[in-house]
Order: C-alpha cells, then structure tokens, then sequence
C-alpha cells in the first residue's frame, strides 16, 4: 500500500471527509486506496489555519497527530486544478492552492484509526511496510 505524507491540518481534514482535494504542484498515475499520514511539521500558519477549523467545528479541540499514519482513503481522480474548479465547494476551494499549474487529487471514501500509527513519512508517494499495511486493509473491510 502506498502513502501520502500530508501536513496538518489538511491531513485530519482529508482523513474525517472535510477535505477531499490534496493540491500538489505535480501529478501521480497512482489510484486506489492509500494511507493519508500527517507529516511531522506542523508551521506555525497551519497551526493558525488548524485553529480557525477548530472555530468553524471542522477539527476536535485538542492535539493533532503528526508524524502518524491517520487512516486510509480512496484516490479516484486526479486533475488539473483548472478542470476541477467548477466542480468544487467555496469551502473546498478554501483549503487548497487552485493557483494555475497545479493539480487536484480527488479521495472520497476515507477510513479513520482509532489511534493513529506514529510512523515517519516521505515526500511523494512511499510504501508503507506490510505490517502496516495488512492493519489498515483490515480497518478498511
């Protein structure tokens, strides 16, 4: 199974269905369901960002995991941001870079742990043990 490092908040957004566009400058062939794990760092204008979700009822109060594994979701589409920006929520649009040149990876279906997984992440797309693996497809089912 593959996996996605994501910084937070945008993970846990992802991850409990508020979010479902990850914008990146590049694109991926990858689809099917990968791991969504939040990245260690957490800059100070995302814990800003993390704090007004928290206001808007969009995130728990209390800590957000980083440097964990969250759960799992489908990658079903992937598109210039272009194309995709009719099709998504004034909400959607606010929690993504929809600048020109960049693309949209569309996940819908997410399944979250119980306890997140504490776990190092890569940049791009990495394997996730099988170990790991085998646990989050059972979540899944």
């Amino acid at each position: 199974m593959r996996a996605l490092s994501i910084t937070q908040p945008w993970a846990t957004l992802i991850i409990r269905g508020v979010k479902e566009v990850e914008t990146r400058s590049w694109t991926t062939d990858i689809r099917g369901r990968i791991a969504i794990h939040a990245s260690k760092n957490f800059p100070p204008d995302a814990r800003d960002f993390a704090m007004e979700q928290v206001g808007y009822g969009r995130l728990h109060q209390g800590p957000i995991p980083c440097g964990a594994i969250l759960g799992t979701a489908e990658l079903v589409r992937v598109s210039r941001t272009l194309n995709l920006a009719p099709e998504i929520s004034p909400l959607e649009r606010t929690l993504g870079d929809y600048s020109p040149g960049r693309w949209g990876f569309v996940f819908r279906n997410p399944v979250e742990l119980a306890e997140p997984i504490p776990f190092k992440g890569l940049l791009g797309f990495w394997q996730v043990p099988e170990q790991i693996a085998r646990l989050l497809m059972e979540t899944t089912r």
